[in-house]
């Protein structure tokens, strides 16, 4: 499968973006990870980070709904609803990840044991 079939499969919501389009941004994603630290999640991580990038672009995603944490309280009357905001813990760029359901997959499939590769944060050693 190849990653614009991928993309379109796992990203149906944004079907009337032009292939081109999305092939610029998975380029763009290939072109910020490496294959052989993320292993199995590369493919998937890829169509992830594209998505959320493509989401989070004015003119393009125009997915709003998109852009809030998940949903943790809603009300009828008046309808009020209530989204969770990033993690405090979180690091700016965790927090823009956070921003959309696609960055939320992308996060997951880095914290999984699927992405080979020892990650450090910050300095020092492991």
């Amino acid at each position: 499968m190849t990653s614009l079939e991928l993309f379109r499969a796992l990203i149906p919501a944004m079907a009337s973006i032009p292939d081109a389009t999305v092939m610029v941004y998975l380029e763009l994603a290939a072109s910020r990870h490496d294959a052989s630290t993320l292993g199995a999640a590369y493919a998937s991580m890829m169509v992830w980070w594209a998505a959320h990038t493509l989401a989070r672009t004015p003119g393009l995603g125009g997915l709003t709904a998109q852009e809030a944490g998940p949903l943790v309280s809603q009300r009828d009357g008046d309808l009020q609803r209530q989204y969770a905001g990033p993690s405090p813990m979180a690091t700016d760029v965790q927090a823009e990840m956070q921003s959309t359901t696609y960055g939320r997959q992308y996060l997951a499939a880095l914290a999984s044991r699927a992405a080979v590769s020892p990650r450090f944060v910050g300095w020092g050693t492991a």
